[in-house]
């Protein structure tokens, strides 16, 4: 078990990183290379003030450091400290390095003595360096510096920082991130939580619910797996690169177009992995790259992308794709019967919303009769209000006008109060140990959550929370699991919305047959319909008033409804829930 270290320890983030390091030994210490455990035996038999030097530099942004910018207490010697990561092999002391490696520790007055240092040596610079005028913008000097970084023979050149800027100041770069992005990755399996986030935060400042852990819990069980994951990451920001480029214009769409293919060809020649989340991981992924695509005009190339890929998303394109490209009848129909099969098996409402489109407009292009279908609800139920703008958010206008107007009492909840229920119910459910969920014990939630087959795994933990419904205990159990839970982190929870005094307005207004229904809705497509619901909610007054309530979605000037929203609201009304648009115009 991990134990956060005091905060007002001066090394706690030492401690916190030793307690991960330590978890990382003991659950994939099989998934690690030689050389890796190498480094770590290393870095083990560093002092103190070693160690907690070189996680200052991995938790701050870049690999380049002025040592003159290191003010911690709390080290003793950072000089000793230096010398011996340097003697470890972490660090390099005055390394060679490009320009572009070097920008992040320039500032303007640091790039102005670069191009005044290099003159010297490019007299090619003379002219454009007698414009320069310290009143120019940092970038602008960059771009003036940038024509440094090629030498004679067209090659990028590396050199210290002192035959670079002419200063005799100390620089280090790191030589170790590769180690602590894969301890990183083992401990949190994924890219998204970093070392800052969880040394200084996480550990001392937040609440995790205890899920017992055992082998089959980790996040890559070989190491394969983990190098898939790793190799995707390098693929994903070399997409993210190239279509950088490609709005900025230093690569044209044909280009783009090129370098995308070639990404997704690299992404489906990596060897499968052995689980499930990280082969969806890569469908996704080429779904992404085929979107792109679309966006630079290769609609062939993207169609052929699209092909590749297992993912929803890819399916639901490549259709639309299908339907640009169509220009015969031939076409028409096969797009329509190909959105007539997609319906059949995709049951995301979103997307079906999109295939029903597609096949309405190319069932009438080749003459398809289209067979009667329940009419698509396109109003609702509309309340309109005229207000003068007191500068807060239109949802909390309307509030407090509905407030002053009606008995009972609304509330500003859009979509933190009806996933919160759920998630109080479904606690045993959404926190039970299944494999490939939780891989360490700082998780707000299971990393399937929002995977088609979350509730595959924890038949038994769902039948149990509906027949508590059923059976009439369900609210005990929400009141109690609030009590015992609260403050716990969880992603389908913001606690400080949910008061106790809304929890009990909630529970006494809302009928058990309209929670029923509620959560069948949310556990069909957890990810997308835990958005998209009415912003407000309205409660009776239960001293005066029978129990009731009201859902209100409030579209400001210029607002509309978006699918996700419609599909809530087609939901309620279906299920004979109360729901309604308040339109709000300004006096």
């Amino acid at each position: 078990m991990i134990t956060p270290a005091d905060v007002n320890h001066p090394l706690y983030y030492l401690h916190n990183f030793n307690s991960a390091l330590n978890w990382v030994l003991q659950h994939s210490s099989d998934i690690l290379a030689a050389e890796e455990q190498q480094q770590i035996n290393d870095f083990q038999l560093l002092t103190d003030d070693a160690r907690a030097l070189l996680l200052r530099m991995v938790m701050r942004k870049g690999e380049q450091f002025l040592p003159g910018s290191f003010h911690y207490a709390e080290i003793v010697d950072i000089d000793a400290a230096m010398t011996a990561l340097s003697d470890a092999g972490f660090i390099e002391q005055q390394p060679e390095v490009s320009l572009d490696e070097l920008y992040p520790l320039l500032r303007k007055d640091d790039i102005l003595q670069l191009l005044q240092h290099q003159q010297q040596y490019r007299s090619d610079l003379t002219p454009a360096l007698q414009t320069v005028k310290k009143s120019l913008k940092k970038d602008a000097l960059w771009q003036l510096a940038l024509m440094l970084s090629t030498g004679s023979e067209g090659n990028d050149q590396r050199m210290t920082y002192q035959q670079w800027t002419g200063q005799n100041t100390a620089h280090i770069s790191l030589r170790c991130m590769p180690l602590f992005d894969t301890i990183r990755l083992l401990f949190f399996g994924n890219y998204w939580q970093d070392w800052s986030e969880f040394v200084l935060t996480e550990l001392g400042h937040q609440r995790y619910e205890a899920v017992p852990l055992t082998e089959s819990s980790r996040a890559f069980p070989l190491r394969n797996d983990l190098l898939f994951f790793q190799r995707l990451g390098e693929l994903q920001q070399q997409h993210s690169q190239c279509v950088d480029d490609w709005k900025n214009r230093q690569l044209s769409a044909e280009q783009c177009a090129a370098a995308l293919l070639a990404v997704s060809q690299q992404a489906t020649a990596a060897e499968p992995p052995s689980i499930t989340w990280l082969e969806q991981r890569r469908q996704r992924f080429l779904a992404d790259i085929g979107r792109d695509l679309e966006r630079t005009g290769a609609l062939d190339t993207a169609l052929s992308v699209y092909a590749l890929s297992s993912h929803r998303e890819a399916q639901v394109r490549a259709l639309r794709v299908s339907e640009l490209l169509a220009v015969s009848s031939s076409d028409y129909q096969a797009v329509a019967e190909r959105a007539h099969q997609l319906l059949n098996n995709i049951q995301h409402p979103e997307s079906r919303i999109t295939l029903e489109r597609i096949y309405q407009r190319m069932a009438r292009k080749c003459g398809i009769k289209v067979s009667a279908k329940r009419r698509t609800i396109k109003e609702y139920p509309s309340r309109y209000l005229s207000l003068s703008d007191n500068a807060d958010a239109v949802e909390y206008q309307v509030m407090d006008a509905l407030n002053q107007q009606n008995s009972g009492q609304c509330w500003y909840v859009e979509n933190t109060l009806l996933p919160a229920l759920f998630a109080l119910l479904f606690w045993p459910a959404i926190y039970k140990p299944v494999a490939g969920a939780f891989f360490h014990p700082f998780q707000s939630g299971p990393a399937d959550l929002f995977r088609d087959d979350f509730s595959t795994a924890r038949t038994a933990e769902i039948e149990d929370a509906f027949r508590a419904i059923e059976e009439g205990r369900y609210q005990q159990i929400i009141h109690s699991r609030y009590d015992e839970k609260y403050g716990i982190s969880c992603p389908l929870i913001h606690w400080p919305t949910l008061t106790k005094e809304l929890l009990q307005q909630a529970l006494v207004n809302i009928p058990a047959a309209h929670l029923q229904a509620v959560f069948h809705h949310l556990l069909s497509e957890l990810r997308h319909h835990s958005r998209g619901l009415p912003d407000l909610v309205w409660f009776a007054d239960g001293q005066t008033q029978p129990p009731g309530w009201s859902l209100i979605e409030v579209k400001g000037p210029g607002d509309r409804l978006q699918d996700h929203q419609r599909l809530w609201l087609d939901f309620f009304l279906q299920h004979d829930i109360d729901a309604s648009v308040c339109y709000v115009s300004y006096d």
